[in-house]
């Protein structure tokens, strides 16, 4: 199933422009369909949405994800 930016805000809980700079950043697959359409899978969402939840944040910030170095964030490596 294929989500729009804001559909993918709405999911996680946060503001559409936090999940562009993940896609940005590299750390959300995003799919391009022509100039202007970007569509997430579902499947890639939650797996980056479970690397928010883990220990070393178990809040599941959104924004620990993005800028994991500035909140102190530790990412596990697997």
């Amino acid at each position: 199933m294929l989500l729009n930016r804001k559909e993918v805000a709405a999911l996680v809980g946060c503001h559409p422009e936090t999940i562009k700079r993940a896609e940005r950043k590299g750390n959300l697959p995003a799919y391009r369909f022509g100039h202007r359409m970007v569509r997430y899978r579902r499947d890639d969402v939650e797996r980056w949405w479970q690397g928010a939840r883990c220990e070393a944040n178990p809040t599941g910030s959104v924004l620990a994800l993005i800028y994991p170095r500035r909140l102190g964030v530790r990412r596990q490596t697997a």
